[in-house]
């Protein structure tokens, strides 16, 4: 049985090539919202993308926000997330899981966790959806 989960773990696991790819447009996101750079942050998403953000604020109930692709892009571009100090800005990158044109990636950036979901389209690595959290 141990040989046949061992199997199992090294045939689900992503090439390097395609692993490489994945943290570079996860490293790209995570540069773009800190030094305010839209256009760049455009080509890391998919049309279609979503972020949700779980708020949560002190004396008041938690709350979930959605962020559209074209919000993101604006918040970006008015520089949101420049206030994140430079020895701060490093992106921590795990690659969860990579299947059928399809990832899983977990970073950290400045206290800021996010989840994000990533599809294969046309040959390029975009992130489709995002699930962070937010403390105000």
């Amino acid at each position: 049985m141990p040989m046949l989960s061992l199997l199992f773990l090294l045939a689900a696991a992503p090439d390097a090539a395609s692993e490489e790819a994945i943290r570079s447009v996860v490293a790209r996101y995570a540069q773009a919202w800190a030094e305010g750079n839209a256009a760049q942050m455009q080509t890391t998403l998919t049309p279609q993308f979503q972020q949700q953000v779980a708020v949560r604020q002190a004396q008041k109930p938690d709350s979930v926000r959605s962020v559209s692709g074209l919000l993101l892009l604006d918040q970006t571009g008015r520089g949101y997330g420049r206030s994140l100090a430079p020895a701060l800005r490093q992106p921590s990158i795990r690659v969860l899981d990579v299947t059928d044109g399809m990832a899983s990636v977990v970073f950290e950036q400045g206290g800021r966790h996010e989840a994000l979901q990533l599809l294969l389209i046309d040959g390029q690595w975009r992130i489709q959806n995002a699930l962070t959290t937010a403390k105000e």
